[in-house]
């Protein structure tokens, strides 16, 4: 069949011209989500565009049978692109399924600029809100040996895709490391002379979260413990030059994995994960966030940052009850000692006359921040004690690590400085499920039975 005939114009398809090429318009979607992807199947191309009606993962959930006519329609124009040489398709092994995955030709690269209207001097793009930058066929071409991983990153995507439509008063905008990539230079101290070396920071995706930022990384579980401590030291190379250029530090690393939460495999992963990180990342530990999104929990945890200020007033308000008058949070920041900015706690008076301090940290899910700064105030409290004089007479600090959508977990404790002082932190700790009416347990499980567990003595 001729290229002419192939791509006759039926009744009432529009066409539109490219470099001279007489094509339907009904490639020019599918020519912007090739060029915003690079690659993906077919489920995940209707996915990105019809979010609302076929949610990420529902195709794959119904019966061959009962296949939306859309995918039909588009298994035809994807065809039709293949013959024409602007779409190639390869076989790639993704969730124990052998998928046929779709991306554009060195060709079909070029037209998808035109159609696009890609500004050619535009070398860069922020790659947010739609704006695509001018690349080659080469930086477009998908990662052959490394699919399952890429296919993760557009599932990733595509669950952001979703939650923006279903929650629009987010701010919510994404790009992958074509954008968020950067190159810069160290200096090396030699004993005669510097030296002076280019490091590239390369994170898989970087998300702008009302309007804090967060990078990700799509684990497929195939990085070892040292490769992984690797990663996070290129990532405190990266942070040591914001900090010297006074620019602000994202508020986590989302490491996504394809696995379901309750999978044990999961719990293993996260031990490792969590302990490079730990062994690594020191410096920052208190002030960025490692966080770990199941892909079927991603809308959750994004909900949770979106939500962890109101998570905070809930705490407040929550706590009234148990609180002396007034009954408010008290806080401190860095001038006090604390290392990260800001501190909550109350002090509470005990009937014996002494008195605790109650220090409150997020920690819901698999996430490190909230632990690690309750081990930090409290290896660093002698310090702070001597320059708040309000905690002269308190000498008994107490976490209460509170949640409301997913349960606590304690981390490894092999990756602190002092594991016997990690271990009582995160036994001995008070977790507060602030959900709908307060309930606490110690951090080992058992629950508190004292009417106020803020009043035990």
């Amino acid at each position: 069949m001729s290229k002419n005939i192939l791509f006759a114009k039926k009744e009432g398809e529009e066409m539109m011209y490219l470099s001279g090429r007489k094509l339907p318009d009904k490639f020019k979607p599918i020519f912007g989500l090739l060029y915003f992807y690079r690659a993906a199947t077919a489920n995940q191309l209707l996915t990105a565009m019809y979010p609302n009606d076929f949610p990420p993962g529902y195709i794959m959930s119904v019966p061959s049978k009962q296949r939306p006519k859309r995918l039909d329609h588009l298994y035809s124009t994807l065809r039709q692109m293949v013959k024409h040489g602007l779409v190639q398709d390869d076989k790639a092994d993704y969730v124990r399924r052998k998928l046929k995955v779709f991306s554009l030709t060195k060709e079909g690269v070029e037209l998808a600029k035109e159609a696009l209207k890609i500004d050619p001097d535009l070398k860069d793009a922020e790659g947010f809100n739609h704006q695509l930058g001018e690349f080659s066929y080469e930086l477009q071409r998908p990662p052959k040996n490394r699919m399952t991983h890429h296919l993760l990153l557009v599932d990733f995507f595509l669950k952001l895709n979703f939650i923006k439509v279903r929650h629009p008063n987010i701010t919510l905008d994404y790009r992958d490391n074509r954008y968020a990539s950067k190159r810069y230079t160290i200096t090396i101290k030699g004993e005669i002379e510097d030296d002076i070396k280019t490091v590239f920071f390369r994170p898989d995706a970087e998300l702008l979260l009302q309007g804090k930022r967060y990078y990700a990384e799509i684990d497929t579980g195939s990085e070892y413990l040292e490769e992984l401590k690797s990663k996070f030291e290129g990532y405190a190379r990266y942070f040591i030059k914001l900090e010297s250029e006074n620019r602000s530090l994202p508020e986590a690393i989302i490491f996504v994995t394809n696995e379901k939460e309750h999978d044990n495999h999961v719990k293993r992963r996260w031990k490792t994960i969590s302990s490079a990180f730990l062994s690594v990342m020191n410096k920052w530990k208190t002030r960025v966030n490692l966080i770990l999104a199941p892909l079927n929990h991603v809308q959750r945890v994004i909900l949770e940052e979106v939500n962890a200020e109101r998570g905070l007033g809930d705490l407040g308000s929550k706590m009234k009850y148990y609180l002396p008058d007034p009954g408010q949070l008290s806080y401190m920041g860095q001038k006090y000692g604390v290392s990260w900015g800001t501190a909550y706690f109350n002090v509470v008076p005990q009937n014996n006359g002494r008195e605790v301090l109650f220090l409150y940290e997020r920690s819901t899910g698999y996430e490190t921040r909230g632990i690690c700064r309750a081990y930090d105030f409290i290896e660093n409290y002698s310090a702070i004690q001597k320059i708040t004089k309000r905690l002269a007479n308190v000498d008994v600090v107490m976490p209460i690590f509170y949640h409301h959508t997913f349960d606590y977990r304690a981390l490894e404790t092999n990756s602190f400085t002092s594991k016997e002082s990690a271990k009582q932190i995160m036994n001995d700790c008070y977790v507060l499920d602030i959900e709908s009416n307060p309930k606490w347990k110690y951090g080992s499980g058992e629950e508190i039975q004292y009417p106020n567990p803020l009043v035990t003595t």
